[in-house]
Parts: structure tokens; C-alpha cells; sequence
């Protein structure tokens, strides 16, 4: 069983954490990182540990909008293709359907990005603009 910790750092305070669960990577910014303990029991991160994990950039986790994703691709021309795509991907479909957002660190988000991206057609720069909250 995964433990993920929540760790902060301030210039103040210095390094804390909070244990927590999460199903998947809980979302991270410019002060906060997690650590994942896949012992059981659950080990806290040391000092060092903590310090080697913030100087590492931050894996950004993006929380989007279904709704706001549906209305970019429909701007774009593209929400046809987007239907098409997704329909032609193992259960994408239902997952879209049964989602409340999209997780950008999501098992089917990683594994079929790029070939939806393919798919429906899209340049860099249109993905990118789609994963902009």
C-alpha cells in the first residue's frame, strides 16, 4: 500500500509533512512536493529525503474541466475529431463519461495523451493551450 506525504517548505518553518492517502498523486506547487512510501508500515522521509525532493522542479498535476477541455476543442474546430478519437480508444469513453475532471497524472490520461493528441489532430501548442486551466 502506497503512503503519500504532503511536504512543505517555507524559509521559515523549513521542511514539514503530512501524511495522507490519496489514489492517486495529490496536486503539487512551488512549496509543496510528496513523497511516497510503498513500505508497510509507512516510513516518514528523513530530513535529507525531503530536502533531495525539493531540489527536483515539481511534477505540476493538473486538475481540468471536462467542460472547459469540450468548449477549447469546440473553439479549435476539433471537438468532432475529439469524439471520434475517443470513442476509438479503450475505455476512454466511459471513463470521460463517468469523470468529474481530468487529471493530468491519471493512468488513462498518461497512457493515451499523445495518441489522442495524434488523433484529434492537434499541434503542441493546441495541447498545451488545452491543459492550460
Amino acid at each position: 500500500m502506497k503512503t503519500f506525504y504532503i511536504i512543505s517548505h517555507s524559509e521559515n518553518n523549513g521542511f514539514d509533512f503530512k501524511k495522507t492517502a490519496y489514489k492517486n498523486a495529490p496536486l503539487v506547487s512551488a512549496n509543496l512536493r510528496v513523497f511516497v512510501s510503498e513500505q508497510t508500515p509507512a516510513v516518514d522521509p528523513t530530513a535529507d529525503e525531503m530536502a533531495a525532493i525539493f531540489s527536483s522542479p515539481a511534477l505540476v498535476v493538473l486538475k481540468l474541466s471536462k467542460l472547459g477541455i469540450r468548449r477549447k476543442l469546440r473553439a479549435m474546430g476539433k471537438e468532432d475529431a475529439f469524439n471520434t478519437a475517443l470513442a476509438a480508444l479503450p475505455h476512454a469513453q466511459a471513463d470521460w463519461d463517468d469523470a468529474q475532471e481530468i487529471r493530468t497524472d491519471d493512468a488513462l490520461f498518461v497512457e493515451n495523451a499523445a495518441a489522442l493528441k495524434t488523433a484529434v489532430g492537434l499541434t503542441d501548442d493546441e495541447f498545451a493551450s488545452i491543459l492550460t486551466p
